[in-house]
């Protein structure tokens, strides 16, 4: 089994510094008052950078591998969260906004279904009642909305224990 590590160190106020075995240190804040300004990203916020990030990445890669000319993507997140303590995430909400010549709907969304269902171990970390959204805008034009199914498999022991 893989093992990952972090260390996260308190540097005042509401500032933390963090890094993990790649030795980038990254500005983390606490949720600031209202009305006060934040010196950096949350870690809420960062969860939702990390699962946009990682389909991002799986993307990219699904589709330069099928020797596809991604030439723009973005990937807007929103997450639908608990009003109470512990505010867990209930649903992600991603937006691809991609270009390409020749993209087609079919490739864009089959990139993005593999990596929300079997590549993204960040996305797929959650807990499998969080819910996936997808819409797909392909080189300016706007898809319907969908649902991503989840693998309650996944969510069964290690087939390897070590």
């Amino acid at each position: 089994m893989a093992i990952a590590k972090a260390l996260v160190r308190y540097v005042g106020e509401r500032s933390l510094l963090g890094k993990s075995d790649s030795n980038h240190w990254i500005a983390m804040d606490s949720p600031p008052e209202p009305g006060q300004p934040s010196a950096a990203n949350n870690p809420a916020q960062l969860l939702l950078i990390a699962c946009a990030g990682c389909v991002t990445i799986d993307m990219i890669s699904i589709l330069t591998k099928g020797r596809q000319d991604v030439r723009r993507l973005e990937i807007e997140i929103l997450a639908l969260r608990r009003d109470v303590p512990p505010k867990i995430v209930r649903q992600l909400e991603y937006h691809v906004q991609i270009d390409g010549p020749l993209l087609t709907e079919d490739k864009v969304r089959r990139a993005v279904e593999l990596s929300l269902t079997k590549y993204c171990s960040v996305s797929l970390s959650l807990d499998r009642s969080t819910r996936f959204f997808v819409q797909i805008t392909l080189n300016g034009n706007a898809g319907e909305r969908w649902e991503i199914p989840r693998d309650p498999v996944l969510y069964e022991g290690d087939p390897n224990p070590d």
